[in-house]
């Protein structure tokens, strides 16, 4: 028994690019977005490696209310899924539509800017919402939201 499903919009934000032509272009220029991470580079001793999303601007996308409350994977979700639905010219029906988000690293980000912050500041240099916008559910939960699903 086989599952129908019909692909409608794409969305991306990516270290390859912030949508579907750009990082489809850079795969194929068999480009790498991996790089040191700064904080590493003049320590001999460590060696840390990111992905950098660069040139994304949330304002695009969220109000700033929004990009306060949310980390950036939050962002970088709501920023796809809105490229997609745009894309596909349809309203999504909240009774045949499911919000399924995969992330392997969540709020990590979050985590290490919370941790700089702390090294360098105590803990009062961490932001009082860190724990609740680095959640892994945030990005499924925001999106739901956005388009009453």
């Amino acid at each position: 028994m086989g599952l129908n499903v019909a692909i409608t919009g794409m969305g991306v934000v990516s270290a390859l690019g912030n949508t579907p032509p750009e990082l489809f272009s850079r795969l194929r220029q068999d480009e790498i977005a991996i790089e040191e991470t700064p904080w590493t580079r003049d320590d001999p001793e460590r060696y840390e490696w990111w992905a950098p999303i660069k040139d994304f601007d949330a304002s695009k996308w969220l109000n700033p209310t929004l990009i306060d409350g949310t980390a950036p994977h939050t962002q970088f979700a709501i920023a796809a899924a809105a490229q997609a639905v745009e894309q596909s010219g349809l309203a999504p029906d909240p009774m045949r539509t499911a919000v399924i988000v995969g992330s392997t690293i969540a709020g990590t980000q979050l985590f290490e800017k919370s941790q700089y912050e702390v090294d360098r500041n105590g803990r009062e240099g961490v932001e009082k919402k860190v724990m609740i916008k680095a959640w892994a559910n945030m990005a499924a939960a925001q999106l739901a939201m956005r388009w009453s699903l």
